[in-house]
């Protein structure tokens, strides 16, 4: 009888550990059914004088472009002697052809590939390393310079901190963050949050 009895227990906690799937189980089938078609990326660099912030609105199309409106803010060059404001602002639209290659806004002065156009994420190479909050709608992972371009589909020359946010079991948003150190050794704190319709 004892060992009928744990054989059933037995069976019955594995058949638990099946139901319940991985811990970032839920995280990876909201990430298979992106059916998102549009995000807003919000961009925010922080250092000793201040902070420099974009927003991208990107809506994806069936064929697998995107149209970026975009709205990010930099340093007024000092060297301009008529300059007021510490910050200018730059506005227009760019595209993102469904071969990844983006057309220039005419406004733009940036290079079209620092536009971010969302993240493809795959959680499979790190989610031994993932941490999941409580209520089980938070990962936050740590993930290294060298597999950013697996993790991401986007490949960042610094590691990064990961975060995905649930929603109602859907994807909510994508927080990347990261530190990058200039040649002064002067520090600045980088995220982009990417927040998806």
């Amino acid at each position: 009888m004892k060992k009928i009895l744990s054989a059933v227990l037995l069976l019955a906690c594995i058949c638990m550990l099946f139901a319940c799937g991985s811990p970032t189980s839920s995280f990876e089938n909201a990430l298979a059914s992106n059916d998102f078609t549009k995000a807003t990326i919000t961009q925010v660099t922080e250092d000793e004088l201040g902070s420099l912030t974009g927003t991208y609105t990107v809506t994806y199309n069936e064929d697998g472009s995107a149209t970026i409106e975009y709205s990010y803010e930099q340093w007024t060059d000092i060297n301009n002697a008529s300059a007021t404001e510490l910050k200018t602002l730059k506005t227009g639209t760019i595209t993102r052809g469904a071969d990844g290659k983006y057309t220039d806004g005419k406004d733009f002065s940036g290079s079209a590939d620092e536009i971010p156009a969302g993240f493809q994420l795959n959680l499979e190479t790190v989610k031994e390393d993932a941490k999941i909050s409580s209520d089980k709608t938070t990962l936050t992972v740590d993930v290294s310079a060298d597999a950013t371009a697996d993790v991401l589909g986007v490949e960042f020359p610094h590691d990064v901190t990961i975060e995905v946010v649930l929603k109602d079991k859907a994807l909510d948003s994508v927080k990347v963050s990261f530190t990058t150190t200039d040649k002064t050794g002067e520090e600045y704190n980088h995220s982009i949050t990417c927040k998806y319709e």
